[in-house]
């Protein structure tokens, strides 16, 4: 049984990085991705301030929910000894390397307030992996003492 376990943590952690790369490498012009010539931020927290607000909650939530997937599967990969580190970390340099290959692409932006906000995500799924353990280790505990 846990070969499956196994295969489908493997699943949904490449299904969470083909729907990071979908959002982050391709063109939506309904969600306003895309849809203009792109450029580079490099001072933190200035795009969340300067677009409209329905974008600002667009580009802030999207880029958080994004990147909680991947949070929750590398805790779940990683073992506990400095898990909360390798889950920041890995997001940050997986934000950062979308972020330098994004520097390529005509009509997307590079910008320091996406990895901010990816690595956050990261970091809110690893919270939401926390609940997730503590729940299904308490159910073992008491299965154990009920047997």
């Amino acid at each position: 049984m846990r070969i499956y376990k196994k295969k489908a943590l493997n699943i949904f952690l490449a299904s969470s990085i083909l729907f990071i790369f979908y959002f982050t490498i391709f063109n939506h012009q309904s969600l306003g991705i895309g849809s203009n010539a792109g450029g580079i931020n490099l001072k933190p927290l200035v795009t969340i301030k300067m677009v409209p607000f329905k974008e600002m909650i667009i580009n802030t939530l999207g880029n958080l929910v994004l990147f909680v997937p991947y949070g929750i599967c590398i805790s779940f990969k990683c073992k506990k000894q400095y898990r909360i580190f390798k889950v920041i970390i890995t997001g940050f340099l997986f934000s950062l390397t979308i972020e330098v290959f994004q520097l390529f692409l005509s009509k997307r932006w590079t910008d320091v307030d996406d990895i901010i906000l990816n690595t956050l995500g990261s970091f809110l799924g690893y919270l939401i992996f926390l609940i997730i353990d503590t729940r299904v280790n308490h159910k073992r505990k008491v299965n154990t003492i009920l047997e």
